[in-house]
């Protein structure tokens, strides 16, 4: 009988506050974020095409295009050649082969001991998976590399899974799905990781 109540009380106050106007937020954020103003420099894979350097740039330019930023997203042009995440001062972003039973793709993330400030944090695409580089659309065999880079670099800038589906952060990615323009919830999130200390 409890139970029941709650659910229906969690119904009725969801459905109360969308019925005042209030938008319902379910962005995540990790203890752990970059101190404010940080540059975070990434390198991208030496075997990644230029459509899928431009992926990369289209994600970066929507975490970077967010009003009163505290983080910036900078590809160093350097490149890489990495097949696992390295703790050596920069974001890497690589292709790693782990297989069609592991993640679509992760962020490895580093802080400072004693401190809750990041550090660093690699980004891998699982290239087990078919992965389409095409910037703005995606074939319904395959999964999108720039939603897949602009989740990943959510993760990197300080926020956790969604469960707005729609947001960039939304936990689960459809093959044929373009998601890399970021979503209220995920302004709000990243509006929400507190800066200054």
């Amino acid at each position: 009988m409890k139970k029941n109540i709650l659910a229906f009380l969690s119904v009725l106050t969801i459905t109360v506050f969308m019925s005042l106007g209030y938008t319902v937020s379910a962005y995540g954020l990790y203890t752990y974020h970059w101190t404010k103003d940080t540059t975070c420099s990434y390198s991208v894979g030496t075997d990644f095409t230029d459509s899928g350097k431009y992926s990369v740039t289209l994600a970066d330019n929507q975490w970077n295009g967010i009003s009163n930023r505290h983080v910036y997203i900078v590809n160093n042009n350097k490149g890489n050649s990495l097949t696992s995440a390295t703790l050596n001062g920069v974001c890497d972003i690589f292709k790693a082969y782990m297989g069609t039973n592991y993640y679509l793709a992760a962020t490895n993330l580093w802080y400072y001991t004693g401190t809750h400030h990041r550090s660093e944090g690699d980004i891998f695409v699982n290239v087990d998976y078919s992965i389409d580089a095409t910037a703005t659309s995606c074939p319904s065999d395959s999964y999108h590399l720039a939603s897949i880079i602009a989740h990943e670099m959510g993760h990197l800038v300080g926020l956790d899974e969604s469960y707005i589906d729609g947001a960039v952060m939304y936990y689960s990615l459809s093959k044929g799905t373009v998601r890399y323009t970021l979503s209220s919830d995920d302004i709000s999130g990243y509006n929400a990781i507190t800066w200054n200390d």
